[in-house]
């Protein structure tokens, strides 16, 4: 789990201790919204005016998306719904076995980006940019 704090950090916690493994600082203001991609990347959107890509695993700031005149209040992914989804559809057709809903799921999640994982991020200047971060 990610979670945005007004200190200007992201942190990572561990879901089974409750441990917060590691700290993602790099942001002047307060983290407003914060997105784990499925590409093993965080996004976070803060109140600096910027959007920072993270590795997953490490913590490591990958880019600075930066355009927005004012604060960046939410963010979202083009593989969100198949993220959150996983094997279902909107025809409620469930799969016989695990195995098959895995399969299921990342064939629903490769077909979403399919070119290439878009992220958008949306600000009190009444803007909305569309990045490709990778």
């Amino acid at each position: 789990i990610a979670s945005a704090s007004k200190d200007g950090t992201v942190r990572v916690w561990d879901c089974v201790t409750g441990r917060c493994l590691f700290t993602l600082s790099g942001h002047a203001n307060s983290v407003s919204s914060v997105r784990w991609g499925g590409e093993q990347l965080i996004y976070s959107g803060s109140h600096d005016r910027s959007v920072k890509v993270w590795t997953a695993s490490e913590g490591k700031l990958v880019r600075s998306l930066e355009g927005h005149a004012h604060w960046v209040n939410c963010i979202s992914l083009s593989t969100d719904g198949p993220i959150r989804s996983g094997p279902f559809d909107h025809r409620g057709i469930a799969a016989p076995d695990s195995e098959q809903a895995s399969e299921a799921a990342v064939k629903r999640y490769e077909a979403a980006k399919s070119n290439g994982e878009l992220l958008a991020s949306g600000s009190d200047d009444f803007t909305v940019f569309l990045w490709s971060p990778a």
